[in-house]
């Protein structure tokens, strides 16, 4: 079990948040793309916004993570940067799926 500090909870709480909000994106784009193929775009679109933000989200609270907290010792934060990384991965895969998702839309209006 990860051993996370108050202070960085809310960020961790954050960046879960965002990731499932670019997943939460691309599974409607995903029903569109087999019904009205028009609105998938601007579906993978807003996927694309939301993993812009998990980046961010990710970047800053490594930041805070390695350079205000000091409860924690060296390994601790390695363990938590993973965490982090992991769950930034997610939004990641959204967005490789989004990817594919408007390749098959624009071949599919060709």
């Amino acid at each position: 079990m990860p051993k996370v500090p108050d202070e960085m909870k809310d960020d961790f709480r954050r960046l879960s948040e965002a990731s499932m909000l670019t997943v939460g994106q691309v599974l409607p784009a995903v029903r569109e793309f087999f019904y009205q193929s028009g609105m998938v775009n601007d579906k993978i679109m807003k996927a694309y916004f939301f993993e812009k933000e998990v980046d961010k989200i990710a970047y800053s609270l490594k930041r805070k993570l390695f350079k205000d907290v000091k409860v924690l010792k060296f390994s601790e934060k390695i363990h938590l940067r993973y965490f982090a990384l992991h769950i930034q991965q997610i939004s990641d895969i959204g967005k490789k799926i989004g990817d594919i998702l408007a390749i098959l839309a624009l071949k599919r209006n060709l």
